[in-house]
């Protein structure tokens, strides 16, 4: 097992476009303290072994704190090709009742585009029967309604695939610009499922700043770039635990919130959703559970608010709201998917602290 270590400002775009400097290394049996560390496989080799159960196996917890804070993810390309090594995995937790649904969802699709089975997004991503239970959780396990949205959503994917190549070739200037931008959100230890955990700590970094120092549109790009680091993330691990897992575990860190400086920054997502389907996120839920934590009161009347346009039901199911009272209830709870040598410090864990949430400088 290696840890790797991507990082995208140091590629030369004229020598070889859209490589990433990669380089490996042993990993150590404990805590890293490095917060710069994909693992290329997620979880260990001998996990493979058990790859024919609707869950994820349990195995000793083995320390990782491996951890992304900048979007340096392969280049698409290179992660679809190893996309079409990994098999149609059995959907963690998928019920009796949603199995047939998930077939006959299948047959929907394969019928309504069957001119375009060849089309990478749908031969790798769409049709595989994870991507369809999701769906199906999202419209309530409505076949048609999940069969309309998946439809109406490949196009973005094929425009989106672009995007993410734009961002992947916008330069030095603009990498640095959105890694810093991005220091707002962490991915840190593993839950006992496999997957690393996301640590948001929102409003904390410049969104608006870095989109007038580049544009909405490299946002744009940006966004997809992130997306489709999102899917790999979850598909590396998918491929390691032997089952499709069915979403991750997020923290929302609330601390010091500033509803003005939250304001400022809805305007600038608004105009980034409106380039969405309908208005929507794009990809149905990639949550498993949700932790706000450090939740001011005044905030909980305005989550009452932006949830339903923010959130489908189902997402908004999986949340649970701690106030800046209810810590240690909080930390409880987290513990009980995460073990304690997985959890930051800063989170009631033993792993090291976070550095998250750094304000924007753009470069000059």
């Amino acid at each position: 097992m290696a840890r790797v270590t991507v990082d995208a400002r140091r590629h030369s775009f004229e020598e070889t476009p859209h490589a990433f400097h990669v380089t490996a290394e042993p990993i150590a049996r404990e805590p890293s303290q490095q917060q710069h560390a994909v693992w290329l496989n997620g979880r260990p080799p001998e996990l493979v072994e058990n790859s024919h159960t609707a869950s994820p196996p349990r195995r000793p917890r083995k320390p990782s704190m491996a951890t992304v804070d900048g979007w340096r993810a392969e280049h698409l390309a290179t992660a679809m090709a190893r996309w079409a090594q990994i098999p149609d995995l059995d959907p963690e937790g998928m019920s009796i009742e949603e199995t047939p649904l998930v077939a006959q969802l299948k047959a929907e699709l394969t019928r309504r585009l069957a001119a375009e089975l060849d089309d990478p997004w749908v031969r790798l991503w769409l049709l595989r029967r994870g991507t369809l239970l999701r769906y199906l959780r999202d419209k309530s396990l409505n076949v048609e309604k999940a069969a309309d949205r998946a439809v109406e959503v490949l196009p973005w994917l094929r425009r989106a695939t672009a995007d993410a190549a734009t961002y992947e070739a916008a330069g030095a200037r603009i990498h640095a610009l959105y890694e810093e931008y991005a220091r707002h959100v962490v991915f840190a230890g593993a839950d006992r499922r496999g997957v690393a955990v996301e640590y948001l700590v929102p409003c904390t970094s410049d969104l608006s700043g870095a989109v007038a120092a580049s544009s909405h549109d490299m946002y744009r790009c940006f966004d997809a770039y992130f997306i489709f680091f999102f899917e790999d993330d979850m598909m590396r691990a998918s491929a390691a635990a032997g089952v499709h897992l069915m979403g991750r575990s997020v923290v929302i860190d609330l601390s010091g919130f500033e509803v003005s400086r939250a304001w400022t920054e809805l305007k600038v997502q608004r105009v980034l959703n409106a380039s969405y389907p309908s208005g929507e996120a794009p990809l149905p839920s990639g949550l498993r559970i949700t932790f706000a934590v450090g939740v001011p009161y005044a905030c909980e009347r305005i989550w009452s608010v932006v949830k339903h346009w923010m959130l489908s039901k189902h997402d908004r199911d999986k949340f649970q709201i701690f106030r800046s009272d209810q810590r240690a209830a909080f930390e409880r709870e987290l513990l009980r998917h995460v073990d304690a040598i997985e959890v930051p410090a800063t989170y009631g864990g033993s792993a090291p602290s976070l550095a998250i949430g750094r304000t924007i400088v753009p470069p000059s």
